[in-house]
């Protein structure tokens, strides 16, 4: 059986006003912060303790993937002393 002309015209309807979805929260882990890096950083992709501590310092317990992303691209480029604190 064939559905008629306007049922399937309302079912596109519905899939084009869905709702956006709300980036969702992961744990803020090291596993996912070295991950994040293999992904993103050129060479020497692996972070010292000193970054994951750092990161997980300025992300808190969970944040969404394009922030972790963001940050873990963005510890290279941060003075030593920013990442330890000693300022």
């Amino acid at each position: 059986m064939i559905p008629a002309a306007g049922a399937v015209g309302n079912r596109m309807h519905a899939q084009t006003t869905k709702t956006p979805k709300t980036p969702k929260l992961v744990s803020v882990s090291e596993r996912n912060l070295q991950s994040a890096a293999v992904r993103l950083l050129p060479k020497h992709n692996k972070l010292v303790s000193s970054e994951v501590e750092y990161l997980r310092r300025v992300l808190g317990d969970k944040a969404t993937q394009s922030e972790i992303d963001e940050k873990v691209a963005l510890v290279r480029s941060l003075s030593w002393s920013e990442i330890t604190g000693d300022a």
